[in-house]
């Protein structure tokens, strides 16, 4: 076989111009393709990140031109009551760069059990997410709510009862994060409202770079006094960008939270720029 360099050589003056010519199109054809590449790369949307399964919102709100629905089924049991809740649906929207509308369906309830209420529907829920973050390897983002009176007796506090969520989260080493959440809110029990306070610290893992898991504790104070504590765990499983599924399981340590829990959820993003 003739070396390539003799091939070459071997050509007419023209062909050879037309050859360069050829290889430095190809050239700039595949700089071109990278470029573009980079820029469509900058442009998609980070995976889909929800404020569920773990009881810590996330710190970051939906991307721009984005809405986003999280929903979720619940099994639990406290003493001789079983109750199925569902959907848990928090539809979040985009307003700006920044902040998010975030808007929380009424959820359907079926308690069984002796002196059970039955089957219901419980209050809505209307707030906002303003994103602070990143503060150096920080995201941080303010949730300020209220629930809306719209559930059925028994489930209903009867009142607008407003809620401030303070969230913040970081990347660690080895695939590992940090959450944690102080949640301040106001309900009403009983015609008197209450100042409740729920911290909460969270440390998750991405096993793969679709499935993550969390374990998680979860506090309650009333009125200055411990009122319980709750140990809670889940996985997360991103099946597209735009779509993950979740599943979470909780016990109660101490206090006023379920004995136990188990729930599904399925949560899908739509509008974001590709």
């Amino acid at each position: 076989m003739m070396p390539p360099d003799l091939i070459r050589r071997s050509l007419p003056a023209a062909p050879r111009r037309a050859l360069r010519v050829a290889r430095r199109a190809c050239l700039l054809g595949a700089v071109a393709a990278a470029a573009v590449h980079a820029q469509a790369a900058e442009r998609r949307p980070a995976p889909i990140e929800t404020d569920r399964p773990d009881f810590i919102e996330s710190s970051v709100v939906v991307p721009a031109g984005s809405w986003q629905l999280e929903n979720g089924l619940l099994f639990a049991r406290t003493g001789p009551l079983d109750l199925t809740r569902g959907t848990e649906s928090l539809l979040r929207v985009s307003i700006n760069a920044r902040l998010e509308w975030r808007v929380g369906l009424p959820n359907l309830e079926w308690e069984r059990g002796p002196g059970a209420l039955g089957a219901g529907h419980g209050d809505a829920y209307a707030g906002l997410k303003w994103q602070l973050g990143p503060v150096g390897p920080w995201e941080m983002a303010i949730i300020p709510g209220t629930s809306i009176p719209v559930g059925g007796a028994g489930r209903s506090s009867g009142t607008w009862d407003p809620e401030l969520k303070f969230t913040a989260a970081r990347d660690l080493a080895a695939g590992f994060d940090f959450a944690g959440m102080l949640a301040l809110a106001a309900p009403t029990e009983d015609g008197v409202r209450v100042t409740t306070f729920q911290p909460a610290l969270s440390i998750g893992r991405e096993v793969t770079p679709v499935v993550r898991l969390f374990v998680e504790w979860v506090g309650a104070y009333e009125a200055g006094r411990e009122t319980g504590h709750l140990a809670h765990a889940g996985v997360g499983w991103q099946v597209t960008p735009d779509v993950l599924l979740d599943a979470h399981v909780g016990h109660r340590l101490s206090g006023d939270f379920p004995d136990n829990f188990v729930a599904l959820g399925f949560s899908f993003r739509r509008g974001a720029s590709r």
